[in-house]
């Protein structure tokens, strides 16, 4: 756990230097090290995939749960903005349909927590789907009042 903290916190510096590509692969690394050592036990081997409908962590300790949520909404964010910077329709396709995932994971990871909802509502307003970021802000909004 220690050291996918570190990583966290490598990528967040990373991030605050703009360095989008390389927060999102110190985030990988420390999700894939949380799943590869045990910590988090899901019934697939990747979160390459958005989570099943319903699907909800429950029983993770506050730490493991505090941490994997900023790690996806971090991610979600740091490729969020990778997207932003693509010329090329099509990877920028890839890298939204990639953050959107990670937003949807860090709200499978904890419903109650709003940075999940805000990162898949900007997930949207990048796509330019109104209509279902105000869904997400709605959501934000039942969570944070």
């Amino acid at each position: 756990m220690e050291r996918a903290i570190a990583l966290k916190d490598a990528g967040v510096q990373e991030y605050r230097s703009r360095g989008w590509a390389a927060a999102s692969a110190l985030y990988t690394e420390a999700i894939t090290l949380l799943l590869r050592e045990g910590v988090i036990k899901v019934g697939q081997t990747s979160f390459d995939t958005p989570p099943a409908e319903g699907y909800a962590f429950d029983d993770l300790p506050e730490d493991v749960t505090s941490t994997l949520r900023a790690l996806f909404a971090n991610r979600s964010v740091a490729t969020l903005n990778l997207a932003s910077e693509s010329l090329d329709c099509g990877r920028r396709a890839q890298l939204l349909d990639g953050a959107d995932r990670d937003s949807q994971w860090a709200i499978c990871v904890d419903a109650k927590w709003p940075r999940g909802y805000y990162r898949r509502a900007a997930c949207f307003v990048a796509r330019g789907d109104m209509r279902n970021a105000a869904s997400c802000m709605a959501s934000y909004l039942k969570v944070v009042v």
